[in-house]
């Protein structure tokens, strides 16, 4: 970004009016002015490393690309998306003047001038330029907003009206792929191999890039960085580098483009058979005499004798001539007198074809003979098959006009209007009811119940009907073109889908027959289409879950995806899921609110999962969502559970990355296992985005306190974070008024994580026993809140003490504190404390739910010799990072290590003496 003193000179070099330099001064302040728009569209939001922040785009098909496109344009210093509020001077027929108020999308500083961009979709700027011919139209290919090139002309500033069309797709894409090697962490290509690739292509000046890894052992890395550094050539405009079957890779520029035109030249005549390759011309294959019909940019139509359509791809008929498998017949166009458009397209041509079929073959088409001879009589001197076509469809159609009055289709319509399309959703015969009544009224004649019946289905509004969600699930598949958009992503790890769902599942403990049924986590990979990490809870989806199911995703894989697609809850909107994106740098896609085939990856998977997994399980509570009351007693799920949380666990891990992973793709028609090694292989493994999976991750992937701001800091009694104070040594050297930011560990409330000055420290609560054996946050914090109600309670009723001491023995009662929910909390802790996902250091482990399960006496947990051997060495505190963190050893005097303290607290020193406390306190 510029500085003060460099804005000032892009000023004066452009000659940037004065109010033009406010205009941008302010926008670079206070962009975005609005914030995205809750729309039926994808919400991006995109970590831009040349802007350091994160920008929001509306679209992921018309404002994301601009985006995109400016983050890698070398020409554009800065990009500011909705950057200001313009009032647009609107002048009225009448001559009355008006203001529209108007937010472009883009603010883009470019090293040769200011421009505003306005991005929109074709479609719509024709339907705008129909309704507004004043302000929109297209001059020269381009689109004009006269009101706004009115208002920012003078100032020196440039306003662009864009059609999503003329993004360059097939760059963006070839971009997306390469952009992993633009990152600081990507090494260099070692200079041997590069030398020798250069060296080969020098010598042969083109090869196939498959041949290169194949037959050259060349590393896909490689190659890929040679490619975004222009060592070699490829053109990133019109070839798409994941197709990387038909990519070339040449020695240069001049090489690339003489391929290119000779290529492009072969397409059209072959100089060894005199083919011309256009409609008209005749050939042989297999025998058969074929002709050539239609000509496209990579394939041809041609027609057998027998009327047979059959296609060929240019690159196979360039092959085919050469083996003489093909054999021209002509070099000219044969002068048709027909269209052949309209008689591809004409609905008869089927039933011509089969009679002409039928002349061809009078013994085994059934055709009576009289029928043969009126067909035969048609075609009689014709010598082309199109012309006898022609012939053998129908001459006219017969009477096709309706025999109903419009009076009467008026009435069907005010029927469906006025009845039919409403949320109650009437029967077809009840609206035909309606319709007759009508038609009696106004002593007009009703068509029939079933002319009525056929007609209708055309006037069914199924939103108005059933809602906007059914009105999605009945609606026509839409179809992607995989060619301009991949919204799966073509790389390992490149576009993730999360979403969470309860399963039917219900679960015993070691205490309790039931505790309930769990909430299933899941990410999957929109290009391997194989799930990639998971996370089991007793709660509802919340935050926690979605920063737990990330540190899985690292735990497994070190890495995290470049895209995460989500749907609209709460909990992927929330601050501490953006921070996170912000470190590791990494999109966030909101789908369209209400359409789940945005994310059809995630959800067959889950419904999968379900139907091959939780639905056989005994336990399960499919047949009480179905029907509960044909449920008998005796079949009751709850009367038959059998499985654990960490049984669930384990089952659901080995079908997820055993069953799944080895089980073939109806798409890739292998292994998800083999295709990600293909992937690999063919274009990178792209290693230097690994991510180290140590205690820093887990706190950076931690949960915030309630409150998100930074805590103030008190050097004599810690840092005030939920009710309760929280200490380590070194925030006695706060100064007054200094701040930090704060994460919570959900397996243990007795500590939470500072970030003091750059540095993690693990701080402890100055009032242990106000925890007493509360193994979570939700169990702390039900503990606080009563003691919060019950000094509350004290101070409204100071004069009967005794009253409020009656009270408050009845608040906590410990009849009232749920077992069940401290054995959930148990049954969560044992599985991701074994996969080391519990706390994020080894020094904040809470002993407390070992002993619960085991049942072992309430004591404090002892130090074994291995621990003390262990963390025998100084410590040193945690540095804070703010990117992430590299796989690469730190070197020793670097290493990072964490403060803790078991300081007494003022409380404690009192009694440190007395053998009895620890127990009388737990």
């Amino acid at each position: 970004m510029l500085t003060d003193v460099e804005l000032e000179r892009y000023f004066l070099n452009l000659g940037i009016s004065r109010a033009g330099r406010d205009l941008i001064t302010t926008a670079r302040k206070q962009s975005p002015v609005r914030d995205v728009q809750q729309s039926s569209t994808v919400r991006t939001r995109f970590v831009s490393r040349k802007m350091d922040r994160a920008l929001l785009a509306e679209s992921h098909t018309v404002e994301f690309p601009g985006l995109y496109f400016r983050e890698f344009d070398k020409e554009t210093l800065e990009y500011w998306p909705q950057p200001f509020n313009l009032s647009l001077k609107v002048e009225a027929p009448s001559g009355a003047v008006t203001r529209v108020p108007h937010v472009p999308d883009l603010l883009v500083l470019r090293e040769s001038e200011v421009v505003v961009e306005e991005w929109r979709e074709e479609k719509r700027l024709r339907r705008l330029a129909a309704q507004y011919p004043h302000r929109y139209r297209k001059v020269d290919g381009r689109w004009h907003d006269s009101y706004a090139e009115a208002l920012l002309g003078p100032m020196n500033i440039r306003y662009h009206l864009r059609s999503a069309d003329e993004h360059p797709r097939i760059w963006l894409a070839n971009l997306g792929l390469l952009e992993d090697y633009t990152l600081e962490t990507a090494a260099p290509v070692p200079n041997a191999e590069r030398q020798r690739l250069l060296d080969l292509l020098q010598e042969e000046r083109k090869v196939n890039y498959l041949d290169l890894l194949h037959h050259h052992g060349f590393n896909a890395d490689d190659v890929m960085q040679t490619v975004l550094l222009q060592d070699v050539y490829v053109d990133l405009k019109e070839r798409r580098i994941s197709e990387t079957q038909d990519l070339v890779i040449y020695a240069d520029e001049a090489t690339g483009r003489a391929d290119a035109i000779l290529q492009q030249a072969s397409l059209h005549t072959f100089p060894d058979c005199v083919l011309n390759i256009e409609p008209g011309a005749e050939f042989l294959y297999g025998g058969n005499m074929h002709r050539i019909v239609l000509v496209g940019d990579k394939d041809v139509q041609a027609r057998t004798a027998g009327g047979q359509l059959i296609t060929l791809m240019l690159s196979e008929i360039t092959q085919m001539v050469k083996d003489r498998l093909i054999v021209p017949t002509g070099a000219h166009a044969v002068n048709r007198e027909f269209n052949e458009k309209a008689l591809l397209k004409s609905k008869k041509l089927p039933a011509a074809v089969k009679r002409l079929h039928a002349l061809k073959n009078p013994k085994a088409s059934g055709v009576p003979a009289r029928t043969l001879r009126k067909w035969r009589d048609r075609i009689a001197g014709l010598q082309t098959e199109e012309a006898m076509l022609e012939a053998l469809m129908d001459s006219h159609d017969g009477n096709r006009n309706s025999a109903l009055t419009d009076a009467s289709l008026e009435k069907m319509q005010e029927a469906v209007d006025s009845f039919h399309n409403k949320e109650n959703a009437p029967t077809k015969q009840a609206t035909f009811d309606v319709y007759v009544e009508l038609c009696a009224a106004a002593g007009i004649e009703s068509m029939s119940r079933s002319t009525f019946f056929e007609r209708i289905g055309k006037l069914e509004d199924h939103k108005s009907r059933y809602g906007t969600k059914r009105d999605y699930q009945d609606a026509e598949l839409p179809w992607y073109a995989e060619y301009r958009e991949p919204v799966n992503g073509h790389l390992p790890h490149g576009v993730a889908y999360m979403d969470h769902t309860p399963l039917p599942q219900m679960l015993r403990g070691l205490k309790f027959g039931n505790l309930g049924k769990p909430t299933l986590t899941l990410m999957t990979d929109g290009a391997v289409s194989c799930p990639r990490a998971f996370f089991l809870s007793f709660k509802n989806a919340r935050t926690y879950s979605v920063l737990m199911c990330l540190r899985d995703y690292v735990r497994r894989h070190g890495v995290l995806p470049r895209i995460l697609v989500v749907d609209n809850g709460k909990e992927f909107h929330s601050h501490e899921l953006e921070a996170f994106a912000d470190i590791f740098k990494f999109t966030i896609r909101w789908r369209r609110p209400s359409k789940p085939r945005d994310s059809a990856v995630v959800e067959s998977a889950l419904g999968i999962t379900q139907r091959e997994v939780t639905d056989l399980l005994m336990g399960t509570s499919k047949e009480l969502q179905k029907n509960a009351r044909s449920v008998s007693a005796t079949h009751a799920p709850d009367k038959h559970i059998e499985w654990t949380l960490k049984a669930l666990h384990g089952s659901l891990n080995n079908y997820f990355f055993t069953t799944l992973m080895q089980r073939v793709h109806p798409v890739h028609g292998m292994t998800p296992l083999e295709y990600e090694q293909k992937l690999n292989f063919e274009l990178g493994s792209r290693s230097h985005r690994a991510i180290a999976y140590n205690g820093l991750f887990r706190i950076l992937s931690a949960p915030s306190p309630k409150r998100r701001h930074p805590r103030k800091l008190d050097r004599r009694r810690g840092v005030w974070v939920d009710r309760a104070w929280y200490w380590h040594p070194e925030l006695a050297k706060a100064r007054p008024k200094e701040y930090a930011r704060v994460k919570t560990e959900p397996f243990n409330a007795q500590v939470i994580y500072v970030e003091f000055r750059g540095e993690w420290l693990i701080a402890k609560s100055r009032e242990p026993a106000l925890f007493g054996r509360y193994l979570s946050e939700v169990e702390e914090y039900q503990k606080r809140h009563e003691r919060m109600e019950a000094g509350n309670a004290a101070q409204r009723d100071r004069k009967t003490i005794r009253h409020v001491q009656h009270r408050v023995a009845s608040w906590i009662d410990p009849t009232k504190w749920d077992d069940r929910l401290r054995e959930q909390n148990a049954e969560e802790q044992r599985i991701y404390a074994n996969l080391g996902m519990a706390e994020a250091m080894p020094e904040a482990a809470n002993p407390v739910p070992q002993e619960l399960i085991l049942g072992v006496p309430k004591r404090s947990a002892a130090v074994s010799p291995a621990d003390v051997e262990q963390d025998s060495g100084e410590s040193k505190p945690v540095r804070a990072v703010k990117r992430p963190v590299s796989t690469k050893p730190a070197p020793a005097d670097k290493r990072l290590a964490v403060y803790v303290t078991d300081e007494p607290t003022v409380e404690e020193a009192d009694v440190e003496d007395d053998e009895d406390y620890e127990e009388e306190q737990f």
